[in-house]
């Protein structure tokens, strides 16, 4: 096995003996080899317990068997964490149902996941761990290699990549076999655009991506951000002034007045939707293939026309910043009339 090849502390036994742990209150899986995964992103996150601070190495997607109740062996992807100080196996059913539905029920002495396809049962042994645990369930890197091309990224579904909005992300790590350059597009490693809140967007200023930063870690309206990011005075009866520091103590000072910018999720938010105002008309039989009867060739007869959008639209490249004279205001469609091809233009 690779973790004991690499691993002196890690047999094979140990590898395949390592229990899975059906935890409800996991957000995301959690496991020590890193031969597990199909997927995996480098990682340096702290994650503290009782007595000592613990590094997260790695994110990605994994791969856990259980056994349906018709003794048939179902395998569950999950997206998990890579601890290597760990001794067991960490399931989130709330992180797989998420991704790809069903429901669990947990009850005093089993819990049963209700899947699409099947339904798991765990059973719960109160007298010696009192704890959902599947002992049986090593995959084999012959059924990770079949099983993980068919799999979709858990890791770009669930976009933990972008959860830490205060850092730049740097996806450059994403380690992915040859095998899967061929199948799902999310096992590219630049799948995502260019994040705004990032350095080298030039279109906010340094206070804008800090407040569009916390508006989207907190939720909350910008302008709100900015009256918690100012210090708070109080007036009582007898005329004494109380003032209080800021409950959010931003890094530019600017932040709390300056202008606030645009936020994607919540203009789409807000979107109403509007009438097209299109009329519709029925085609007469004997006008059907008018304009071919006469058996033009390819490129014989080209019909243009040109219209022109109250709407400017966007330009294909920037982020949207354009000024309204530089959008594109209509355009030219183009349709030949024997292979009814129809091109359009679009002109600033």
């Amino acid at each position: 096995m690779l973790e004991a090849q690499t691993r002196p502390d890690v047999t094979s036994d140990k590898f395949k003996d390592c229990p899975v742990v059906w935890d409800t209150g996991a957000s995301y899986g959690l496991l020590p080899f890193r031969s597990d995964f199909i997927d995996y992103v480098q990682a340096d996150i702290p994650v503290r317990d009782v007595t000592k601070v613990n590094k997260v190495i790695g994110i990605g997607t994994t791969l856990h068997k259980f056994t349906d109740a018709n003794g048939h062996p179902v395998y569950l992807p999950c997206v998990s964490y890579h601890l290597p100080s760990t001794d067991v196996r960490l399931f989130s059913p709330q992180t797989y149902h998420q991704m790809h539905g069903g429901y669990s029920e947990v009850y005093g002495d089993c819990i049963r996941m209700l899947l699409k396809t099947s339904t798991i049962e765990i059973h719960i042994a109160r007298e010696k761990h009192n704890l959902p645990v599947v002992f049986d369930s090593f995959v084999s890197t012959k059924t990770k290699r079949a099983l993980a091309s068919t799999m979709r990224s858990g890791l770009c579904h669930a976009r933990l990549n972008i959860l830490d909005f205060f850092h730049d992300n740097d996806l450059g790590t994403l380690e992915v076999s040859p095998r899967f350059w061929h199948h799902e597009p999310e096992h590219y490693s630049n799948f995502c655009a260019p994040c705004v809140g990032s350095q080298a967007n030039e279109n906010l200023s340094g206070p804008q991506k800090e407040l569009l930063k916390w508006h989207w870690k907190l939720g909350i309206g910008m302008h709100r951000i900015q009256i918690l990011m100012c210090e708070r005075h109080y007036h009582d009866a007898e005329g004494v002034t109380t003032i209080l520091p800021a409950i959010i103590k931003p890094k530019f000072l600017t932040a709390r007045n300056c202008v606030v910018p645009a936020c994607q999720s919540c203009l789409l938010a807000r979107a109403r939707k509007r009438s097209t105002k299109v009329s519709r008309t029925q085609p007469l039989d004997d006008k059907e293939g008018a304009l071919t009867r006469d058996q033009y060739e390819t490129g014989d007869f080209v019909s243009t026309d040109q219209f022109i959008c109250k709407t400017p639209g966007r330009l294909p490249t920037g982020y949207g910043r354009e000024s309204q004279d530089r959008r594109f205001q209509g355009g030219t469609i183009y349709n030949d009339t024997a292979s009814c091809w129809c091109h359009r233009n679009g002109h600033g």
